[in-house]
């Protein structure tokens, strides 16, 4: 019984130190592949990207939900002035105005002047 016990806690120990050996040889192989490719240490880098050592804060910032309810906004002010609309000529082809201000600054959408054989001109 004891000599079972023995062989099942060496067997159990080898099958350890076997996986311990393979992440080792995987991590100092993904070393040599992060030198020849970047010319750089992937333990130098990564020890300089967490500034040695890694800090977790608890608490609100930018990447997380806010904890207190959201506050109004703060009412406006009568005498503010107000921001200036810009509003553009529409046409029936140009609902937004878009062309005709385009068309002040000499810019004009292009269209295709030469089409391949085999090549239809659908829409323009």
């Amino acid at each position: 019984m004891v000599k079972a016990d023995r062989s099942a806690r060496i067997t159990r120990r080898r099958k350890q130190l076997a996986a311990f050996a393979a992440c080792a040889v995987l991590l100092l192989g993904l070393n040599q592949v992060s030198l020849n490719a970047y010319g750089e240490n992937m333990f130098k880098r990564a020890y300089h990207f967490t500034k040695g050592g890694i800090t977790i804060m608890i608490g609100e910032n930018e990447n997380t939900e806010p904890t207190s309810p959201p506050t109004a906004p703060p009412a406006t002010d009568a005498t503010a002035p107000e921001e200036e609309v810009i509003e553009l000529p529409t046409y029936p082809g140009d609902p937004y105005g878009i062309k005709a201000v385009c068309a002040e600054y000499g810019l004009y959408p292009m269209t295709p002047t030469y089409i391949p054989d085999g090549f239809n001109l659908i829409d323009m």
